[in-house]
């Protein structure tokens, strides 16, 4: 598989798209919430944006394979009533962001969180991204995206 290497003046573009996309939609967050790890860079970068709270928590689907649903459930009810963002770097198989909208949906803030990625692949089985910055067709799809803190050391 190919990769495609993004930098950090790319993340930086993306995040300026999503803010504008945001801005548009009215979309002002009361806090920011991430999955570790892809969440929590662009996670903390939205958070300072806005200046509210960003909170990490442990959800990996591809390396790891951990799921602490009870510490993103804590969150959820920490902040329930307001309006919630859970931001990671992509939706690729739809497998993260369906386990943790199966949380949002048991704790009945559906209605308040909204989904907001770097990339979205078209072919994802999760739907409800409500931003994204770039959206992966099926050519882009077949490779391997590298983001600028996954191999900074290259």
């Amino acid at each position: 598989m190919s990769k495609v290497y993004y930098s950090w003046s790319d993340v930086d573009s993306m995040m300026a798209n999503i803010t504008q996309q945001m801005a548009t939609q009215m979309l002002r967050p009361h806090v920011i919430l991430g999955p570790g790890r892809g969440g929590f860079p662009i996670g903390v970068m939205l958070s300072h944006y806005f200046d509210i709270p960003f909170h990490g928590f442990e959800w990996q689907t591809r390396d790891g394979k951990i799921q602490n649903s009870s510490q993103l459930k804590s969150l959820l009810s920490k902040y329930n009533s307001k309006r919630v963002i859970v931001i990671d770097d992509i939706n690729d198989t739809g497998t993260t962001l369906n386990g943790i909208h199966d949380i949002v949906v048991m704790e009945g803030m559906e209605d308040n969180v909204k989904y907001i990625t770097l990339f979205d692949k078209l072919s994802s089985n999760f739907g409800n991204v409500s931003i994204t910055a770039k959206e992966l067709d099926d050519i882009e799809e077949k490779q391997w995206i590298v983001f600028p803190y996954e191999e900074w050391w290259k």
